[in-house]
């Protein structure tokens, strides 16, 4: 797993090393591997995110957790809500923060709420022992980008933050299951317009060296994404709808042909998907 082994040594990367999906965990002695590599290559933080579908049963969820203590996983995630409740039992959830604590690995229960389904809804599905068993309850609003920006009232979404701001401390280096690499895992990863290359095909250094000279992610990272709405509508292409946040600002732009070219106009320089 080069990548993993490269990313450590870039000195604009943290040593922080994150696991998520979909469900990474479907995979799981593969997941296991790669915490491994992560842990070898040095990284000081491990983590990962999963629904903790396998937690069922809770001697299983027991011997998974140990499994990935010993792999070097430092912080597990859970994602628990309402869109989770009607694939996920509400008991492997509780089981896997009880394992998750015996086994020595802090977990952070992380929840998405709206104006309908808010913590109190989530929280009281699982145990109470269980829920002592979390280091952190973590809650934000759901996001309108990709499939919630279709299935959920934009309505029911609550603003997040001031469209005017910018991301440049809240970035991470993202990497998707077909190996593009992207600078966020907050809705442009969910597009494919700004893509800067793929580990499959390109050494990881060379791909963070293209976002280091791009013109359009420095604009977009220390200007903000708003920013670029003027350019757009110079184009003459109109944005449409509510933006809940920056992100959501970001994955509607980063989503529309109309928007990409009129920015590939603006940015001839830059490197853009095919």
């Amino acid at each position: 797993m080069p990548a993993i082994s490269q990313a450590i040594a870039i000195p604009t990367l943290a040593p922080r090393f994150h696991l998520a999906g979909g469900e990474a965990f479907l995979r799981f002695d593969h997941c296991l591997t790669i915490l491994r590599a992560a842990r070898e290559a040095g990284y000081l933080e491990i983590s990962a995110t999963t629904n903790g579908y396998w937690g069922r049963l809770p001697e299983v969820a027991a011997a998974r957790c140990r499994e990935l203590y010993d792999a070097g996983l430092t912080t597990l995630e859970i994602s628990w809500d309402h869109w989770h409740r009607p694939y996920i039992d509400n008991e492997a959830v509780s089981n896997c923060l009880e394992a998750s604590r015996e086994a020595g690995i802090p977990v952070i229960l992380r929840l998405l709420t709206t104006r309908t389904h808010d913590v109190e809804e989530a929280l009281s599905t699982l145990r109470p022992d269980a829920l002592d068993a979390a280091a952190m309850i973590f809650s934000t609003t759901v996001a309108n980008t990709g499939r919630a920006a279709v299935e959920v009232d934009p309505d029911e979404i609550f603003a997040r933050g001031d469209l005017s701001e910018n991301c440049h401390s809240a970035l991470s280096l993202t990497i998707n299951p077909a190996g593009d690499v992207f600078p966020c895992c907050s809705g442009l990863d969910q597009t494919h317009a700004l893509c800067f290359g793929n580990i499959r095909r390109s050494d990881i250094r060379a791909i963070v060296d293209a976002m280091d000279r791009s013109a359009l992610l420095r604009r977009i990272v220390f200007e903000g994404i708003a920013s670029l709405v003027p350019l757009i509508e110079e184009a003459g292409v109109e944005l449409h709808g509510r933006h809940s946040s920056i992100c959501s600002l970001c994955w509607t732009i980063f989503s529309r042909p109309d928007c990409v070219a009129a920015l590939k106009a603006q940015f001839p320089c830059d490197q853009f998907a095919k």
